[in-house]
């Protein structure tokens, strides 16, 4: 089967961001909760794709007395932020078409070995009813010659033993085909790297970085757990899980149908983790959105009077009659 190719330009071309640059990623340390009044997940969130120097950008502009360069200030940084938020959701879908496109090409394997595994076992039936009619048909005729010939008994003991055999033969007859993946997503999250030249790099500070709720754990090293602890790979620990753990997270090889299956199953919660980032990114807009609309409202209500608006007529004094 001819490879596809499923990237077509690496990530390093990505736009380089304060966060993205060699060293420590200063914009990945979330700050403490009260420096900034939104959620932790949303200021994992913005740490993770670089902006939280933009949110503070935002935070001091709209808290300094407003003028027009205040304004200006908070226009721009509010700007960068939805651009890189535009760019991470670029990177998501990336991402996760990169992995469409991986199990697009294991599904057709797949396919393929379906069918010939089917067409081995539906040779090996016919031939063990040919052989059972066969055997059946010579030592009855054998038989109803001669009642008390060997050779009748003989005829069924090879014809079982040829019977049996054919359906050791299906039972056991496994097809396997090649399937080589040399640029393997599942390879970096699987060694714990540092860093990843697979993934762009404010998907990696998702995984590697934000958190879950429940466990505290980062949401890739969460993942690898549950491909472990549901026994994706086989047994934990067994000489099965080592074979297919090599096999799936290494350049490629012989891959078996249950293998494809298995590999699947792992893109397909890979593909999944990625797209929560889609949740996240909407809860910082939705706060983000939140918080300016209460300061706008906090603002127009502080307005001083400064003798701009006219006071209401008052009214005539009653005359007396």
């Amino acid at each position: 089967m001819p490879e596809r190719v499923c990237v077509r330009a690496a990530h390093a071309a990505y736009l380089p961001t304060a966060a993205d640059s060699a060293g420590e990623p200063e914009a990945a340390q979330v700050p403490a909760r009260h420096a900034l009044p939104f959620s932790r997940t949303a200021l994992a969130t913005a740490a993770a794709i670089g902006v939280l120097p933009a949110l503070n950008e935002i935070v001091a502009a709209n808290a300094s007395p407003a003028s027009s360069a205040s304004r200006e200030q908070a226009l721009l940084a509010r700007q960068a932020l939805m651009e890189r938020i535009t760019l991470t959701m670029l990177d998501v879908a990336s991402v996760t078409g990169e992995i469409d496109c991986e199990n697009e090409r294991s599904g057709q394997l797949r396919d393929q070995l379906q069918r010939l595994e089917e067409q081995r076992l539906r040779g090996l039936t016919v031939a063990g009813l040919v052989i059972g009619a066969a055997t059946a048909i010579v030592s009855g005729g054998i038989a109803l010659y001669d009642s008390d010939a060997v050779a009748a008994s003989v005829i069924n003991v090879v014809g079982g033993a040829a019977q049996a055999g054919t359906g050791f033969a299906a039972l056991t007859y496994t097809p396997a085909a090649t399937l080589r993946h040399e640029r393997n997503l599942l390879a970096d999250l699987w060694e714990g790297k540092p860093d990843s030249t697979l993934f762009p790099p404010s998907i990696w500070r998702f995984l590697t970085q934000v958190r879950e709720e429940d466990t505290g754990v980062p949401l890739g090293q969460a993942l690898v757990e549950q491909w472990r602890a549901g026994e994706r790979l086989g047994p934990r620990d067994s000489q099965e899980e080592q074979r297919r753990a090599a096999l799936i997270f290494g350049k490629g090889g012989n891959y078996t149908a249950d293998d494809l299956r298995a590999r699947d199953a792992i893109l397909d919660q890979l593909e999944a983790t990625v797209k929560l980032l889609y949740q996240d990114l909407g809860l910082l807009m939705r706060e983000l959105s939140a918080w300016t609309a209460t300061r706008a409202t906090a603002g127009s209500a502080a307005e001083p009077d400064n003798g701009t608006r006219k006071s209401a007529p008052r009214p005539a004094p009653a005359t007396r009659r």
